[in-house]
Parts: C-alpha cells; structure tokens; sequence
C-alpha cells in the first residue's frame, strides 16, 4: 500500500478533495485544531462530510505464494538475506558523531533483479512471479510498453502491508521482499539524524521547496508535517492494523533514492479511493526521483523502476534476453511529454526546474540513450548478478521444473520471512 504524494499537494487541498461538500476554511480549521494533522483531519472531516460513507477497513494482508523466496530452498534464501543485510548495511554512528552520523549505505547496491528469459520456465510459475494489472493500467495510461525500441517491462507480485515502497525497490535490486525492513530502517534513520546532519537538512530544504510551490506554511505546520513523515518511516505495526505498517510517500521515495545513491523512476496511475475521488494524481506522485544531493561520481546510474497503481507500489523489471540490449526506459509518456523530476528546487523561492534543466539532471544522474524522435531513454545496464542472486534463482527454478513443494512449512515461513 501506499500514501505517495500527498506532500506533494498542499494539505487543505488533499482534505477538500477527499471530502467532497467541506470547503477550503473548513477544512483548514479543522486542520490547524488536529496540530496540522492530516490524517486526523481528515478522520474528523469524513465524520461531519454530507453523504459519504466511511470508507471500507484494509484487510489484512494475505501471505504471497510461491515467490522466489517461498519456493527456494531455505539455504538460498538464508544465504540471500544474509548477503543483503550484511553487504547493504547503514553505518553505525559513533558516539563523537552523534547527529551528524551518516544514514546512507555504505557500499550502494549495483544489481538490478531480471526475470528468466521468457519460456525457460512454466508459463504458470511466471504469471505468479509477476504483476499483469498495474502493467496494463500503466500500458492505458500510456507510461510503459508503448515503443518497440525500449524495453518490455513486467511487474513482480509485491506484498501488500504498508511497507510496499521498501518491498518493490527491495524486490528490483535483490528478487526478496524488504522483510528484514533494510531499506524501511534505512528511511527511518534518515528523520533520526535531525537538522545536525547536512544531507538531512539539505534533503528537508527541498521537501519544503516543494511544498512551498503549492501552499505557504508557516513554521510550526511545516514542522507538524514533517513529523507526520517521521511517524509514517516507523518500523512498528500500524497501531489496530496488525501486520500492517504506515504506508510511506514521495518524500520517502526521494530519501531511498539517496540512501541507495541510484535514481528511481515511478510510474503512476491516479490513486482513486472507493468512491471514484482521486486521492493523488499519477502526476503528482509519478516521475524521476534522483539522488540531487550526491555528486555526479557517487551515483549509480542504473534506474530503480517501479509502478504505482490502486494505492500500490510493485517492482517494474525487465526479463534476461530480452531486446534491446542494453534495455531502454523512455523517460517521455506516450503522448510526448517529459516525466515530472520532483525535488529540484533546493530551497524554498528557489524555481522548479524547467525542461532543459530536467533533462541535463537526467544526464547527469543517468546514462541516457536518445530514439531517433528525440526520446531520451535510461539505460538498464545489467552486470552479473551477485553469487546470492544467482544460487536463489537456481534453486527456483530447481523447484519450479521439479515440480517439489517448498520445505516443510515453507508457507508459514515464507509469510514471516520475505
């Protein structure tokens, strides 16, 4: 699940468009007496908005069957986990350090996972490996899979528990759910470090850049919503949804791009909530998040690649084999226009960045290709998959044409372990 792009609308204009019938001062007073929560304003205007029903409770999330994780032998898995959580570790702060301690990776992840070449496995095993419908909404909207030229890209089935942010661009490095929450404490340690680490606070000065482009607020708002954030990158349940964690959002998005020191691009659909109101824009929420606040050498050039669809994130990945090589990601819509790149401006009365400044971030955070018509593309440029990587698709794929079932009480360990 997700609540990306909410900080990428003014507040009072997120509740009035989620409460149909309150206006924009209703709504601010009701903000301002929650202390600039939104989420308890909005609670509280659901309650008094005329003739719209609360809407439905989450259901718990359901386990994922016969992932990489849920059909590999234990060993692989083990083995996988173990490489990820020990080669992607975030430095411990000693005690000199204190607030300026750094929350970034000290070694960033260069894999990129890719799916079996097309028919080296069952047809059966890959429909449950991946995605079909945040693809064809992402294909309607004409975002993925409309140019022969680049790359065909599928989305890999992503637990849906308030943690799919961290789980989808878990799921497009490594194949493995971020069930061990690497990447969520990741995101966590970032509003730890408070305004004693440069990078934090540089990183908190475009948040409210981008804020500031929308509405103005004043200091004591600004520093309610940025609480609101800190609470969402919490890594204990969801209080009276078990299972579940705080969903995380575009700024959260932004803050892996810099831990992981890689851009992520996010293809978006409208998120419309039950009763056809739309809660975020894929406008709003799609688009380039780059490491802005690393230096060119820093960066990993490679794109992340995920989909947002029906509140959800999900990994976009490509298969192995496929054409063109190396594969290409249009980083214009089908209709021409560029994506959004969020966060350019570094401070707040700073301009948002025009197309010729987008496009010259995208160079120098990604190796473009440009189509005959102009297209920029990204490269996906693929090494060889680390020695984990490979042992836990083996093992897959050994299972997969064996026919086997997953070890002994691989159901309940699975659940508990991706």
């Amino acid at each position: 699940g997700g609540r990306a792009g909410r900080h990428l609308m003014d507040p009072v204009s997120s509740l009035v468009e989620a409460c149909p019938g309150i206006d924009r001062a209703t709504a601010a007073d009701v903000l301002v007496a929650t202390g600039g929560s939104v989420e308890a304003a909005l609670l509280a205007l659901t309650s008094v908005a005329p003739s719209v029903p609360a809407p439905p409770k989450p259901k718990p999330p359901k386990p994922l069957q016969r992932t990489l994780s849920a059909l590999a032998s234990r060993e692989a898995v083990d083995e996988a986990r173990n490489a990820v959580r020990e080669g992607h570790s975030v430095t411990s702060p000693s005690p000199s350090e204190g607030a300026s301690s750094p929350w970034w990776f000290d070694e960033s992840p260069r894999s990129t996972f890719q799916l079996p070449p097309a028919g080296t496995i069952p047809e059966e095993a890959f429909s449950q490996l991946t995605d079909r419908a945040p693809v064809v909404a992402l294909q309607d909207a004409g975002l993925v899979n409309f140019n022969a030229r680049c790359s065909t890209l599928f989305a890999l089935r992503t637990q849906s528990d308030g943690n799919c942010l961290a789980h989808a661009c878990a799921l497009a490095l490594w194949g493995l759910h971020d069930k061990q929450l690497v990447l969520r404490r990741a995101i966590k340690r970032v509003f730890l470090e408070g305004a004693g680490n440069s990078m934090t606070a540089r990183l908190r000065a475009r948040w409210e850049a981008e804020m500031s482009q929308t509405v103005e607020m004043g200091a004591e708002l600004l520093e309610s919503e940025w609480g609101e954030l800190k609470r969402q990158a919490s890594t204990t349940e969801e209080p009276g949804r078990e299972g579940r964690l705080r969903f995380l959002e575009a700024f959260h998005v932004f803050l892996l791009a810099h831990v992981l020191r890689r851009p992520i691009v996010c293809l978006a659909t409208d998120w419309k909530d039950a009763y056809g109101r739309t809660l975020v824009s894929g406008e709003q929420l799609g688009g380039v998040y780059l490491p802005l606040e690393w230096d060119e050498a820093d960066v990993i050039k490679v794109p992340i690649v995920l989909a947002f669809d029906s509140a959800h994130f999900s990994a976009l990945v490509t298969s192995e084999g496929e054409e063109p090589q190396p594969g290409l990601l249009p980083l214009r819509r089908r209709d021409g226009s560029l994506l959004p790149v969020h966060f350019t401006a570094a401070a707040p009365g700073v301009p948002a960045s025009d197309e010729d400044e987008r496009l010259e971030l995208l160079a120098t955070n990604m190796d473009l290709d440009f189509l005959e018509d102009g297209t920029p593309c990204a490269r996906l440029v693929y090494g060889d998959a680390p020695a984990f990587m490979q042992e836990l698709l083996r093992s897959y794929l050994e299972r997969v044409f064996d026919g086997a079932p997953a070890a002994p009480d691989a159901a309940a360990k699975a659940s508990a372990s991706r």
